[in-house]
């Protein structure tokens, strides 16, 4: 069995509902990132060259002015890197075996738009168990995110 590339994702949405939409995805390689936003339409011009600036490693921006264009473009990198070699996709609280956010929430957007997820076939794994085992991730017997937020 051949080594596995580390293949990390991460989201940002507006919120939690099944109409919210993906505002930011970041998709991780050993020595390189690449992160997709979508603006809603807004003007972004100067973001790639802040966000290049901030970053110790090579981070490629790519702006989008809708939720579509950035899963559309998003779904066809991550098929060609998993085209090119073999990667262990992994997330925090991705997916795990009672629920997750990443995963989910993506494959309801790419319904959305009539487009097909493209990590369904991809070796996977979750971090948050394996941070929870770690690390004391409990205030009070209760997991810092089941705690009720204060408004």
């Amino acid at each position: 069995m051949s080594n596995l590339e580390l293949l990390a994702i991460d989201i940002e949405t507006t919120g939690f509902d099944v109409d919210d939409e993906v505002t930011v995805m970041g998709v991780a390689l050993p020595g390189s990132c690449q992160v997709a936003c979508q603006t809603g339409g807004r003007s972004a011009e100067d973001l790639e060259a802040r966000v290049r600036d901030q970053c110790a490693r090579k981070v490629n921006v790519t702006v989008f002015q809708n939720e579509k264009g950035l899963l559309w473009a998003m779904h066809a990198g991550i098929n060609a890197m998993l085209e090119q070699g073999e990667y262990l996709v992994i997330a925090y609280n991705g997916e795990t075996w009672q629920g997750g956010f990443d995963l989910p929430f993506l494959r309801t957007r790419f319904a959305a738009h009539d487009m097909s997820g493209p990590l369904a076939d991809a070796p996977y794994a979750d971090l948050l168990p394996i941070v929870e085992k770690l690390f004391n991730t409990t205030v009070d017997g209760t997991a810092e995110y089941e705690r009720p937020t204060a408004h």
